[in-house]
């Protein structure tokens, strides 16, 4: 009995390393996570700026990877919409006549003041053609037990220099995300 023991326990520690997860295995179950037949999702933004930090809040709508629709239910913004198809991207503003398709170089514009671009709304690649990932380590954020994921970019060609993402352990999806500038700023 106690070889049978000292056998499985031999048998556990050599299998256990190929169980163990990669930071990039971690992203791509994320980006599979994000890909639905459809979405809907609550959330906000937080705006650093030298004015001081401002909070943004909306929802969105997805159908599929190329469909999508954001509204901002914040007070100042109330009414304003963003809907992208496929590789399109248009603006709504409750006040103006027609919508706003962005062509060329608005497509660097800001969203609502923040580091994001309506760019990187179109889609891409995927994170790890961008980044080198690496696993952080395991973080709670909102007493969830969440995989802290940094993130380098490969090249200047990306909006962001690094990220930090905090990945849900369970389901995996992003909990958390932080952007940091060439700066450094978030």
């Amino acid at each position: 009995m106690k070889r049978a023991i000292a056998l499985l326990i031999i048998i556990s520690a050599a299998v256990a390393p190929a169980f163990a997860q990669t930071a990039e295995d971690i992203i791509r179950r994320v980006e599979a996570n994000e890909v639905h037949q459809t979405a809907h999702a609550v959330g906000s933004m937080v705006i650093h700026d030298r004015f001081g930090d401002r909070t943004t809040r909306f929802e969105s709508w997805a159908e599929g990877e190329d469909k999508a629709l954001i509204e901002f239910t914040s007070a100042a913004e109330a009414g304003q919409k963003i809907l992208r198809t496929d590789d399109q991207i248009y603006l709504y503003y409750p006040d103006a006549a027609e919508l706003i398709r962005l062509k060329g170089s608005a497509l660097r514009d800001s969203v609502m003041g923040s580091d994001m671009s309506y760019e990187d709304m179109t889609g891409g690649k995927g994170l790890l053609s961008d980044y080198e990932v690496t696993l952080a380590g395991m973080e709670d954020v909102d007493g969830n037990s969440c995989y802290r994921i940094d993130m380098e970019a490969k090249s200047r060609d990306v909006p962001y220099a690094s990220q930090t993402l905090w990945i849900d352990a369970q389901r995996y999806f992003t909990r958390q995300a932080h952007m940091y500038a060439r700066s450094g700023i978030c």
